[in-house]
């Protein structure tokens, strides 16, 4: 009862320090990039090495956007069929979600629609999409157009960003 009553205190806390707090999940299918582009954008970090992502795994970004002070609780979700029961809760209190496909393999982007109706079903109709194209850097084996993906990112999303991070 005592860990209950100070995990709510240390929550109690971070409202007072955080203008908003705000829970994203990554989502998609296995080995798209999902792990490196949350290792990127929250430690600058890169691993070229591949390793599955176990469930869930989690990071925290602050950032400060108008003058106001921004929390954002990032989750990294497993793509694997077997783990999608668990990510699944993951889903819940989300107000964002990047979809993220690779670029080089067309049944990571074939799923995109399945990925957002279990997301939306969980999550609610109000979740703001961002979809990810990934791994730009193998151009030449590109096996999605950039037609293909902004013609699919107009399906969900009025808002088309091209973003790069390094």
């Amino acid at each position: 009862m005592k860990e209950v009553r100070e995990n709510k205190e240390k929550r109690e806390r971070e409202k007072d320090l955080y203008d908003y707090v705000t829970k994203i999940i990554i989502i998609g299918e296995s080995n798209v990039g999902k792990t490196n582009i949350l290792s990127m954008y929250c430690k600058g970090e890169f691993n070229d090495s591949f390793k599955s992502t176990l469930g869930v795994e989690f990071s925290i970004k602050n950032i400060i956007v108008k003058d106001l002070n921004l929390r954002m609780q990032i989750w990294d979700t497993a793509g694997q069929e077997r783990f999608r029961s668990v990510t699944n809760v993951f889903y819940k209190n989300s107000t964002g979600a990047f979809i993220v496909f690779d670029i080089t393999r067309f049944s990571s982007f074939s799923a995109i629609d399945k990925w957002i109706k279990d997301l939306k079903d969980v999550a609610g109709e109000k979740i703001c999409i961002i979809l990810i194209g990934n791994k730009s850097d193998l151009e030449e084996h590109r096996a999605v157009s950039k037609e293909e993906a902004l013609n699919k990112a107009s399906q969900y999303s009025k808002y088309k960003i091209k973003l790069k991070i390094q």
